[in-house]
């Protein structure tokens, strides 16, 4: 067996070098005809910024022992690769600024947080409606009287100055946990839904996952008034399931560039967006952003939404 030792770049043979770092060059970019193949791509698609700037570094420093430029082109293929797959989904929508806003916050923030400095975050964000996920007494306590409407199912609760009234969350979905209630804002009223949907990397699979966003979806499709989705979805925004809720209805957390809502530790290598508020066709969002919860693994995130002007004037 020839010991590696003796393999040395003027050994290699350019034409199989050449091949190869255009197979790597071209490879990840099939990415985007395979990742609705089945569930199981959203564990790649998670995976997939740790992978491919792994591969890209190892490509980099290969080109530099080898001094080809063909190894060089594919470093630079999959690294555009891996930016594009990361920015894509959370780049600006274009959407006319609402009319008659609400301003709606939404932070998970964690069930076993002791910090009460949480409570002000949320409170500090002045937010029409504030949705609470995994509030714990601690948290709970320090919002206070802050708002004049409650309602509270323990794990989920919604908070406002505005007319509020609960309704039905209709039979479990799936494991996920669901709040649904009616709000009256400025522009009329709206239904919203609390979602902390099941975690596919822990308690459940990604088809579940799809399965409780269909039944969803299909729930929303039948609600007369407007309906607003918010809360910890547990879905990348690389992964179908985003896709999937993304294509009926209006991200409205993207009125600028979208920043990651989960980076707790060493999670943020993977550049995690799994927080969202979303409407439907019809209403645009403005001034969203995310905010920090102290204590809690997720950021919280803010936008303001209400009816599109040519949605009120048409």
């Amino acid at each position: 067996m020839e010991d590696w030792a003796l393999v040395t770049p003027d050994r290699i043979d350019r034409r199989v070098l050449a091949a190869v770092c255009l197979a790597l060059a071209l490879v990840p970019w099939a990415w985007f005809a395979v990742r609705d193949l089945a569930p199981v791509m959203d564990v790649a698609a998670v995976l997939l910024p740790l992978v491919a700037l792994g591969t890209a570094c190892a490509l980099a420093v290969a080109s530099r022992w080898l001094h080809s430029g063909w190894a060089t082109v594919a470093a630079g293929s999959v690294a555009l690769f891996t930016i594009v797959v990361i920015v894509g989904p959370r780049m600006p929508l274009g959407s006319d600024p609402p009319l008659d806003p609400v301003r709606i916050a939404v932070a998970n923030t964690y069930e076993r947080n002791r910090d009460e400095a949480s409570a002000d975050s949320l409170v500090e964000e002045h937010a029409d409606v504030l949705a609470v996920i995994e509030g714990a007494p601690a948290i709970v306590d320090g919002i206070g009287d802050a708002y004049a409407h409650v309602v509270d199912e323990g794990f989920l609760s919604v908070r406002t100055d505005l007319p509020m009234r609960e309704l039905s969350a209709g039979a479990a979905l799936n494991g996920a946990r669901v709040l649904r209630v009616r709000i009256w804002g400025a522009a009329g009223p709206f239904v919203l839904y609390v979602v902390h949907s099941v975690n596919p990397l822990y308690n459940a699979a990604f088809d579940a996952q799809l399965g409780f966003l269909d039944d969803l979806l299909g729930r929303v499709e039948r609600e007369v008034q407007p309906v607003v989705l918010a809360g910890d979805f547990n879905m990348s925004d690389r992964g179908q399931a985003y896709r999937t809720v993304a294509s009926a209805l209006h991200d409205a957390t993207r009125t600028g560039w979208a920043r990651s809502t989960y980076a707790s530790g060493p999670w943020q290598v993977l550049f995690l967006r799994i927080d969202y508020v979303f409407t439907t066709p019809g209403w645009c969002s403005a001034d969203a952003g995310v905010f920090s919860v102290p204590g809690s693994d997720h950021e919280g995130v803010v936008t303001s939404i209400g009816p599109c002007p040519e949605a009120s004037t048409g």
